[in-house]
C-alpha cells in the first residue's frame, strides 16, 4: 500500500529541523496525545516516535508542533460559515504599530489566503532554564488579534504539505517562498510557489523583530491594547520568576483569600474590572516577591476570575498584558511590603492575617485600628474556648462631617461583652475575618478529650433523608449507565431542600446542595425535576446547581481547580455537594489508585473537616460484580459504597394514552465504614410518560418491601425454569421467542426482562457444557 502524507515525508520534516506528529488521513484533529499544549511543554518527540508512526500512521495527514523558539503566525483572511476572518487587516496593523516583519516562507491550502508565516524567535539567557530546551523562549500571546494566532511550541501545531485541509474541499497544503525582487512589507502578496518536495529548513527561518516580541494584542474592535509593561520577560520567564518567589517556608494562603476577596468586592462594588484586576495582580506579585504567597496560586485563580467577569467585553491579551506589568512592576517595594507585614503580625491578637495591598487590614484607614468587614463571615477567636461569631461584625456609618466611618453591630458588640467581658473600644477590635476553608493552625492538632468524648451522646444521627448517609459523610453511589442514578439523586435532594420525606424517613431540616453537573443535558435536570414535582420557587434558595462547571484542571490534582471549587464552597455554605459523574472531575487516570487517594485528600478530606457531605456518582464496571470502573481505591476513601441495580421493570399502558412505567431498583450498601444504618433499600420508581415526555409531578421513590423485590426477582427464575423444563436450547432473544411461542410458552414484552432470560439461559449452557467436559 502507498504511504500518505506523513508516511512521505514525517522523516524529512525531522531531518529539516521540525518535530511532526500524525492527524487522521484528510483531517486536521486529533493529534497524539501527550505532545501537545502547555501540559506537554517538557515532552520530547524522539526519532523512535517518528519512525513508528511512519509505520502505524503513514496514510495520515503530517502536523509540525513548533520547536521550542520558533512561531508560525497563522494569518486567516477568508470567508468561514458567513463570517469574513480578516487577519490581513490585522496583520498590517501590527506590522504599522510595531514594524515590519522579513520575509520568510509561507503554507496554506488557500492559495488566496495569507496563511502561516514562520519565523524563529530570539531567546533569553537563563542559568536556571532546562538547557535540553534550548534556552528561554520569548513567549508570544496565543491570539495576536482579530484573525491571527502565534502558534508555537505549547499552542496549536502547523498543518503542512502534501497534507490535505478538509475545510478546503480537500485542497493539498502548499509551500509558498516570497519575491526576493519585491521590497515592499506585504510580501506575501508577492510570494512564488515553491517547487515540489520543497521543505524548509528549521535553522534557515528569519528572526521575528525583538518588537514584535513585546507585542500585547490586538483588540477585538481594532486599536492596539495598551501595553501595561515594557518589559522583556516572556510568560515562561514570568512563570519561573514566581516559582522562585514561592520557594518560602512561610507561605500563608490566607493572604491569597484575602487578595481575591478583595478583587471580588471591588467589582462588586462597582470599580472598572481592567484597574480591579490590575490592583490584585500587582498585589499579588508583591505579596510573592516578599515570600508570603504562591503568586501562581492566586494569578491563576485571578485569571479565571477576570474571564468570568469580562465575557460580555473580551480583549485577547489583555490579561498577559496586566500580568507583564505586574510582575515587573508589583515587586518594587516588597522589603518594605514583607517589613511592614511582619511588624503588623508581632502586633496582631487574631492569627488570620487580613491586609491589604499596603500592608494594612482590610478596611483599615492609615492611622486606625478598625476592621470593617462588610460581608457575614465567620470570625476566629484567639480562645478555643469561645464560639466563633458567625454575624456581621460592623457597618459603615456617615457621620455629621459626611465622612463615612465603620462601627461595631449591635450583635457584634453583644458577642464581645458576653466572650470577652465588657465590649472593646472601636480603636481595639482586632477580630479578623476568615475563609471557611481555612482553620485555627492550633486546631490542626488537637487532642482528644477523653472525657469530653465519653460524654457525648451518639444515639441521636443526624442523618440526611432517607438515612442513606449522615450528614458530614462521604459517600459513592454506583450503579450502570441508564439505571437512573440520576433521576433517584434528583429525587433525593429535592426532598432534602424541601424537607420532605424520602423514602418511609421522617421530615428532616431541609438544607442547602450543591450540585456538580458534567454529565446531564439541561432538557434532562428540567424535565426530570418536573415530572419530580419541583418549582423554581422551591429550588431556588437551597438548590445550587453548576451545570458543566470548567475547573482548572482535574480536582485531584489540587492547586487551581481546589481552590476554585474552596472559593463555590466559600460563597454557597452549603450542606451536601454532588459530583455527577465524578470521573469527570478528575484529571488523573481512572485506574490509578493515587488518583483516588489525591480526590480524597484533595476533596473529600476537606469537605468532611467542614461537616459537608459528599456524594459522587459513579458507573460500574464491566464485570458488575466487581463493583465501579477503576481502581478499587475508590470504595476505600468513602465512608459508604451503595450500589443500585434494577430488579424489573413493567408498563402499563392507561385509557388516556398515559404509560405508567414502574421500575424496582435495589441499593446494596457493598462498603461500610461505621456498620450504623440499613444496609440494603429496596425502592420502587413509578412515573408516567406520554410519548417520550415524563408527565409532571408524577414520579416518585418510593420503599418496596424484601418480599416484593423478592417476587420481581423470581419471576424471571420461572421463566427460566419452565424454559429449561421444555429443553430449551441456547438461543438469541428473537429466536428464544420463537422457539417459546411454538412450544406454547408465554414470555415477558419487557425487553430488559427478556435480556436477562437470555443471559441465564446462556449461563445455565455454559455450566452444563463446563460439567459435561
Amino acid at each position: 500500500m502507498p504511504d500518505g502524507p506523513y508516511g512521505l515525508t514525517a522523516r524529512m520534516y525531522w531531518d529539516a529541523g521540525w518535530q511532526p506528529l500524525p492527524l487522521p488521513a484528510g483531517k486536521k484533529f486529533p493529534p497524539p496525545k501527550g505532545f501537545t499544549g502547555k501540559t506537554a511543554f517538557h515532552e520530547t518527540l524522539t526519532t523512535e516516535h517518528v519512525a513508528a508512526w511512519s509505520s502505524s500512521r503513514r496514510l495520515g495527514n503530517i502536523a509540525l508542533r513548533m520547536p521550542n523558539g520558533a512561531a508560525a503566525i497563522d494569518v486567516d483572511a477568508y470567508l468561514k460559515g458567513g463570517k469574513v476572518k480578516d487577519g490581513e487587516k490585522t496583520l498590517r496593523q501590527l506590522i504599522e504599530t510595531y514594524e515590519p516583519i522579513p520575509k520568510t516562507v509561507m503554507s496554506t491550502a488557500r492559495p488566496d489566503s495569507v496563511g502561516q508565516l514562520l519565523y524563529r524567535l530570539p531567546t533569553i539567557d537563563h542559568p536556571d532554564f532546562p538547557a535540553e530546551l534550548g534556552g528561554m523562549p520569548i513567549v508570544l500571546p496565543g491570539v495576536l488579534g482579530p484573525g491571527i494566532e502565534a502558534i508555537q511550541h505549547h499552542h496549536r501545531y502547523s498543518v503542512v504539505w502534501p497534507s490535505t485541509n478538509p475545510d478546503a474541499d480537500g485542497a493539498v497544503y502548499r509551500w509558498y517562498l516570497p519575491d526576493e525582487d519585491y521590497d515592499g512589507d506585504d510580501f506575501w502578496e508577492h510570494r512564488i510557489l515553491a517547487p515540489e518536495g520543497y521543505i524548509p529548513r528549521l535553522e534557515d527561518l528569519p528572526e521575528l523583530p525583538e518588537a514584535w516580541c513585546h507585542i500585547v494584542s490586538l483588540g477585538s474592535k481594532g486599536g492596539v491594547v495598551r501595553a501595561e509593561s515594557a518589559s522583556p520577560l516572556g510568560t515562561y520567564e514570568i512563570h519561573h520568576l514566581m516559582n522562585d518567589w514561592a520557594q518560602n517556608d512561610d507561605l500563608d494562603p490566607r493572604l491569597t483569600a484575602n487578595i481575591l476577596d478583595t478583587y471580588q468586592a471591588d467589582v462588586r462594588r462597582g470599580k472598572a474590572r481592567h484597574d480591579s484586576c490590575m490592583k490584585a495582580l500587582t498585589w499579588a506579585c508583591k505579596a510573592g516577591a516578599a515570600g508570603l504567597i504562591d503568586p501562581g496560586m492566586a494569578i491563576s485563580t485571578l485569571e479565571s476570575m477576570f474571564g468570568a467577569d469580562t465575557h460580555d467585553r473580551y480583549v485577547p491579551g489583555e490579561f498577559a498584558s496586566m500580568l507583564a506589568w505586574a510582575a515587573a512592576n508589583g515587586p518594587t517595594d516588597a522589603t518594605a511590603y514583607r517589613a511592614n507585614w511582619d511588624e503588623r503580625k508581632e502586633r496582631r491578637t487574631g492569627p488570620v492575617p487580613n491586609t491589604d495591598e499596603s500592608g494594612l487590614w482590610a478596611g483599615q484607614e492609615v492611622g486606625s485600628n478598625v476592621v470593617s468587614i462588610p460581608e457575614q463571615r465567620t470570625t476566629t477567636p484567639v480562645d478555643q474556648d469561645i464560639p466563633p461569631f458567625t454575624g456581621r461584625t460592623h457597618r459603615t456609618v456617615v457621620g455629621s462631617d459626611g465622612q463615612p466611618s465603620s462601627v461595631a453591630t449591635d450583635e457584634y458588640k453583644a458577642y464581645l461583652a458576653k466572650y470577652h467581658g465588657s465590649p472593646r473600644a472601636e480603636g481595639e477590635t482586632r477580630v479578623q475575618a476568615a475563609p471557611l476553608a481555612e482553620e485555627k493552625k492550633e486546631d490542626r492538632f488537637k487532642s482528644l478529650d477523653w472525657d469530653e468524648a465519653f460524654a457525648t451522646d451518639f444515639t441521636n444521627i443526624d442523618w440526611l433523608p432517607g438515612k442513606i448517609c449522615e450528614r458530614g459523610q462521604q459517600i459513592a453511589v454506583v450503579g450502570s449507565g441508564k439505571v437512573g442514578k440520576s433521576m433517584f439523586m434528583f429525587d433525593w435532594m429535592y426532598r432534602a431542600i424541601t424537607g420532605k420525606t424520602f423514602l418511609g424517613d421522617q421530615r428532616r431540616p431541609p438544607v442547602k446542595v450543591l450540585y456538580l453537573d458534567k454529565e446531564n443535558s439541561l432538557r434532562d435536570i428540567v424535565t426530570r425535576m418536573k415530572a419530580l414535582g419541583a418549582t423554581p420557587d422551591e429550588l431556588r434558595d437551597n438548590f445550587v446547581y453548576k451545570l458543566h462547571p470548567s475547573f482548572t484542571g482535574g480536582l485531584d490534582q489540587g492547586g487551581t481547580a481546589v481552590m476554585e471549587l474552596s472559593q463555590i464552597v466559600d460563597q454557597e455554605r452549603p450542606d451536601v455537594i454532588v459530583f455527577d459523574t465524578v470521573s469527570r472531575f478528575i484529571g488523573g487516570k481512572e485506574n490509578d489508585s493515587d488518583t483516588w487517594i489525591q480526590f480524597y485528600r484533595q476533596v473529600h478530606a476537606n469537605l468532611k473537616r467542614l461537616g459537608i457531605a459528599g456524594i459522587r456518582l459513579d458507573h460500574m464496571g464491566k464485570d458488575e460484580t466487581k463493583g465501579s470502573r477503576g481502581s478499587s481505591a475508590k470504595s476505600q476513601d468513602v465512608d459508604h459504597v451503595w450500589e443500585m441495580t434494577k430488579v424489573d421493570e413493567a408498563r402499563s399502558m392507561g385509557a388516556n394514552g398515559a404509560e405508567t412505567v414502574t421500575t424496582v431498583l435495589c441499593m446494596t450498601r457493598t462498603h461500610t465504614r461505621t456498620g450504623i444504618g440499613p444496609d440494603e433499600l429496596n425502592v420502587s420508581r413509578i412515573g408516567v410518560k406520554f410519548g417520550d415526555m415524563w408527565a409532571d409531578g408524577q414520579t416518585k421513590h418510593t420503599v418496596l418491601d424484601r418480599e416484593a423485590v423478592k417476587a420481581a426477582k423470581s419471576s424471571v427464575q420461572a421463566y427460566v425454569d419452565e424454559l429449561i423444563d421444555n429443553g430449551v436450547p441456547k438461543l438469541g432473544r428473537d429466536k428464544l421467542k420463537a422457539w417459546a411461542a411454538e412450544k406454547g410458552i408465554a414470555l415477558p414484552g419487557n425487553n430488559e426482562a427478556m435480556g436477562k432470560i437470555v443471559k441465564a439461559v446462556g449461563h445455565y449452557h455454559a455450566e452444563k457444557e463446563s460439567l459435561a467436559s
